[in-house]
């Protein structure tokens, strides 16, 4: 975590903090469902107050809509990683 927080500029506990504030937040608006991709998805749409790029419909319900949560849940698939499936692909120096 240490290397993380100097790459960012931040202290460690600052860090800490942060990374334990965002998976607050994921289980919170991701509950009862504990899909990570999906609480990721849902954390940008609150952490930078997308809805009001919506339907009107959407925009109201302060919800996202289900089409473009979709699309971003494709993409959250990336930043997850099988941490063994790259270690036996690839030879990490």
């Amino acid at each position: 975590m240490s290397k993380f927080a100097q790459a960012t500029g931040l202290g460690t506990a600052d860090l800490e903090r942060e990374v334990r504030a965002l998976q607050s937040q994921m289980e919170r608006l991701n509950f009862p469902s504990k899909n990570t991709v999906y609480a990721m998805s849902k954390v940008i749409f609150h952490r930078y107050d997308l809805f009001c790029f919506q339907d009107s419909y959407f925009r109201e319900m302060k919800a996202p809509n289900p089409i473009i949560l979709k699309r971003l849940n494709g993409l959250m698939g990336y930043f997850i990683w099988n941490w063994t499936e790259v270690n036996e692909q690839y030879r990490i120096v």
